[in-house]
């Protein structure tokens, strides 16, 4: 493979910062899935860059929380125009 050998030639010659970027983008690429459709990859591309930093500095343990919190207690959803009526109110 032509493709290989020159992807081989061009490793050797970064230097050791531009190798572990190269590593962690490998590692990432290997870690995802295999998306077939690149309408999709591009909507899901889109999705984590908007949620990246969604969570901010909470820790796990107070995701934890949030989560547990949430399904604590069922609440009925709102139809589409509930909100409205809510208002009028105000």
């Amino acid at each position: 493979m032509e493709n290989l050998r020159d992807l081989y030639g061009t490793l050797d010659r970064l230097n050791r910062d531009e190798l572990e970027q190269v590593f962690a983008y490998v590692r990432q690429r290997m870690e995802q899935p295999q998306i077939a459709d690149e309408n999709a990859q591009t909507k899901i591309a889109v999705l984590r860059d908007a949620v990246k930093d969604f969570w901010g500095d909470i820790s796990q343990d107070e995701v934890d929380e949030i989560v547990e919190e949430m399904n604590s207690e069922y609440v009925e959803p709102l139809s589409k125009y509930d909100w409205l009526d809510e208002e009028d109110e105000n």
